[in-house]
């Protein structure tokens, strides 16, 4: 009995040393997701702080989201979340101006430069400090954070709609009902839907508290943004934009390039499992220079194995930010969002001014779709800011991918002889962007259809192809 007692007791030991040591490398991921990702709600996506906490993060940290403590300075704008003794500050930076070369600039920036995560002494890292605060804004800034007018895109959306019968009207709200119904053991949570075709938004929704002007967080789907935005800047430059990376990491393979690292193919050893201590978890929460973060880790040989990597991601967003000509706020606004008519784009930074794209993208809805539908042109070569078949390109299968579901940022339906398309019942030219918890900007190229929806879906009940096979069947016989 006594030595059965003593088992027990060194098995319960075990146990509880474990996990103290979970829950020690927990710390950083519990604390930094939720400052930043409360930071983000408030001060980007203008949602309610209730709201984030009960639904928007909670969930995603439990067993833990019970023992947090959050302290929002809203007049600072700042947040601070502890938990097991440990803190994270998360800083909003709005009405900031960037100095390039000695002059200052604010000409139709969005000024809301969204929240970075603070360093362990509660500052922020500024790069050649040339980044400064401003009292006060000049009229044009004002404007810039003035929220998008969504009145004239419902307006739109209702015009094009009445262009198809009323029964296709009414098995289009059939799918759109069932994409915000709940279904299954496991929460769908879907927030907002925008659907077009041909350019035209035939079904638009949101479920409270979200609206159409709110900025809502694409988590991955901005690593597909990043060679959108190369291919711009190659079609802009009429040059190749693919530099070896170890120009400027030397201790890097010399045969390492950008479209390495923007197809998941770097060799890079990055564990992607979303797991306390592990390589992604540790640089979206502890790093303030994500990039030297990734170019530590160890290398394999680049172009010979598929991996998927946030690292890839944002390496790469340092290595497209050093090609740039000129400021990349300013090259984005200029090149990107003037041209597509998108006003609330908010790509926030780690603490050295690098984009995080990785995961820190936000916009509306609407203008989400305007990004899908660039896809969407880009794909038919009638989009003027690509280079010829650029789309088609990326959405190429991964020559080292053997199951054929990844291209140059993009998911694909391809499937391969070994396996099947993700989804059998669309068509296998779909492709699409994808963020955590079932965000998505789907592009159906044949049908002309763009799809883009947003949710708080942990598991994969997003019932997102059942509804895009719907979709495709209600044009069919429009047409």
């Amino acid at each position: 009995m006594k030595a059965l007692l003593k088992v027990l007791i060194t098995v319960l030991v075990l146990i509880a040393a474990v996990a103290a040591t979970y829950l020690l490398y927990a710390r950083p991921v519990v604390t930094g997701y939720a400052a930043k990702h409360m930071c983000s709600g408030l001060w980007v996506g203008q949602l309610p702080e209730q709201w984030l906490r009960d639904k928007a993060i909670a969930p995603a940290l439990q067993p833990a989201s019970s023992w947090l403590g959050y302290d929002i300075d809203y007049q600072a704008h700042r947040v601070s979340v502890s938990f097991l003794g440990y803190q994270q500050v998360a800083q909003w930076r709005g009405h900031k101006l960037t100095e390039i070369q000695g002059e200052k600039h604010s000409d139709s920036i969005n000024l809301n430069l969204g929240c970075v995560l603070l360093d362990q002494y509660g500052s922020e890292v500024v790069p050649n400090g040339k980044t400064e605060v401003r009292a006060s804004l000049t009229a044009d800034a004002e404007d810039a954070m003035t929220p998008v007018d969504t009145d004239s895109t419902s307006d739109a959306a209702a015009e094009q709609t009445s262009a198809i019968s009323a029964s296709h009207q009414d098995q289009l709200a059939q799918l759109i009902d069932e994409a915000f119904r709940e279904s299954g053991n496991s929460p769908r949570n879907t927030l907002a839907l925008v659907v077009s075709h041909k350019g035209n938004v035939i079904a638009e929704r949101y479920a409270e508290p979200v609206q159409a002007e709110t900025s809502m967080l694409g988590w991955s789907m901005s690593k597909s943004l990043l060679p959108t935005w190369v291919a711009i800047q190659e079609h802009q430059e009429q040059r190749e934009i693919n530099p070896k990376i170890n120009d400027n990491w030397a201790w890097l393979s010399s045969h390492m390039t950008l479209e390495h690292l923007l197809r998941m193919e770097s060799g890079l050893d990055f564990s992607e499992w979303y797991q306390p201590g592990d390589d992604v978890t540790s640089m979206l929460y502890l790093q303030g220079n994500m990039a030297s973060f990734v170019a530590s880790k160890p290398w394999g040989n680049p172009g010979t194995s598929w991996a998927y990597s946030s690292g890839d991601s944002n390496l790469a967003s340092f290595e497209w930010k050093r090609q740039l000509p000129s400021d990349w706020r300013h090259w984005l606004v200029r090149n990107v969002w003037q041209p597509l008519g998108i006003t609330s784009a908010v790509v926030e930074t780690d603490q050295s001014d690098t984009p995080v794209m990785s995961s820190y993208t936000h916009m509306t809805p609407a203008d989400w779709q305007k990004v899908g539908q660039l896809w969407l042109d880009g794909w038919h070569n009638r989009s003027p800011l690509f280079p010829a078949d650029w789309m088609k390109q990326a959405t190429r299968p991964s020559d080292v991918h053997q199951l054929g579901l990844y291209g140059e940022g993009f998911w694909l339906n391809r499937g391969s002889d070994s396996r099947p398309p993700k989804w059998p019942e669309l068509p296998r030219s779909v492709f699409w962007a994808r963020g955590h918890e079932g965000q998505y900007v789907l592009v159906a190229p044949e049908q002309e259809l763009v799809v883009v929806r947003f949710g708080l879906t942990p598991g994969d009940n997003d019932g997102l192809d059942t509804l895009v096979a719907g979709l495709i069947d209600v044009l069919n016989q429009v047409e």
